[in-house]
């Protein structure tokens, strides 16, 4: 189902007034920066937000969507009606094409699939991670069947798992070197193994001295995400600032930074954290004990490039009451009743040009918090959020940056 924009305009503190329906969003940067900082706006303009394959079929669970060159998305549901599929949707949100289904055969996948399992190449390509049959299953920009491609490690770590490079190879991310004694790995033990099109190990990528660097272990320590990006250049960002620098092909590095000060959490966020890590300790029976919540947020949670190489990061800002969100497990665990979440974070991108210069951010509705997905193609996004009711929703934005 497809709901169209309403024309209506709201500023920054109406999120709570935003319903179902779409609707325009125009957001003034200045009002949401700290003193000093350079003035500027960018709009989200909400176009439409689908809720399922068709109005007699709902999403079940989007595990994972890509941008498409044509202004669409392509989008894995692991819980579709018929079972997970590969669904297709063009640049007004209506179902294009499925491709493939559950099972082992030519074109086929297993039902449960990575955080970002799928990617869509320059020339419309589509590109499947299937980390349980170990393969990279393929499809034209037509749906027509391609080779598959047999992944000899497997995918593991932290996202990305999967990048695609122009030259039609392949970046997975994976276990580079066996765990310490015990079985315990570090961050030194994961990198990227880079394969042909035909499947053959064409090398590893390690991490940096950077990366590899001890962090705390406190919630919201910094830490270090890195990945290559479809040039093959390398991206690697500390979340102890706004920024981050890129390796180009020649092996140096270039920082892009755009300072921001450091956001505490507020008493209201470490009380209810404190709640829910000793809710998870009880359900574990200690086996996850409590942790210990850091005195500021990370300068951003998540980074990503697109597809024109622009660079997106998720920053951290205050936290605001939302829809309330139970914690996993019964009711209660003796005395302790099972808590709620209740504080989110508004989704504010900031993004950076293709050459590293800072273009602005934009702030979207606390609702779309509820979501982690979020791709980019020129100025168009698409993100995968849950409505009011909890329903998998996906929703496509014009962004203007100015």
């Amino acid at each position: 189902m497809i709901l169209a924009s309403n024309d209506l305009r709201l500023a920054f503190r109406c999120w709570a007034a935003i319903g179902a329906a779409a609707c325009i969003v125009s957001v003034p940067l200045a009002a949401a920066q700290a003193p000093g900082r350079e003035e500027g706006h960018a709009v989200a303009s909400e176009q439409l937000r689908v809720s399922g394959a068709a109005d007699t079929e709902p999403f079940g669970r989007i595990d994972c969507i890509a941008a498409t060159p044509d202004g669409g998305v392509a989008l894995f549901d692991g819980k579709g009606m018929d079972g997970p599929t590969l669904l297709l949707l063009d640049e007004n949100g209506k179902l294009r094409r499925r491709l493939g289904r559950k099972g082992a055969g030519p074109g086929e996948y297993s039902s449960l699939q990575l955080s970002d399992c799928i990617s869509v190449t320059a020339d419309g390509t589509i590109v499947l991670l299937d980390r349980g049959l170990s393969r990279i299953v393929r499809w034209d920009r037509n749906g027509k069947l391609l080779p598959a491609v047999s992944v000899p490690v497997r995918p593991s770590g932290l996202p990305p798992y999967l990048v695609p490079l122009r030259d039609g190879s392949f970046y997975v991310h994976s276990v580079i070197r066996p765990p310490t004694p015990g079985g315990v790995f570090d961050g030194g033990d994961y990198g990227y193994i880079h394969l042909s099109a035909a499947g053959s190990i064409l090398d590893t990528l390690r991490p940096s001295a950077m990366a590899l660097r001890k962090r705390g272990h406190r919630i919201g320590d910094p830490n270090v995400q890195w990945f290559p990006r479809i040039d093959g250049s390398v991206l690697e960002a500390d979340q102890a600032e706004l920024g981050y620098r890129l390796r180009d092909l020649k092996g140096a590095w270039h920082p892009v930074s755009h300072p921001r000060p450091a956001i505490p959490f507020s008493t209201a966020e470490l009380a209810e954290e404190a709640a829910i890590q000793e809710w998870t300790r009880l359900l574990t029976r200690g086996a996850v004990p409590a942790g210990e919540l850091a005195e500021t947020k990370p300068a951003f949670e998540r980074i990503f490039s697109d597809a024109g190489m622009r660079v997106w990061l998720l920053r951290r800002v205050p936290a605001e009451a939302g829809i309330p969100r139970p914690e996993g497990g019964p009711p209660s665990i003796g005395a302790t009743p099972r808590p709620a979440r209740h504080l989110f974070e508004p989704p504010v991108w900031v993004r950076f040009s293709a050459k590293g210069k800072y273009e602005g951010e934009v702030r979207f509705p606390l609702e779309s918090a509820s979501g982690s997905a979020f791709v980019a193609t020129g100025n168009t996004v698409w993100s995968a959020s849950l409505s009011k009711e909890g329903e998998p929703v996906v929703i496509k934005w014009l962004i203007e940056m100015h």
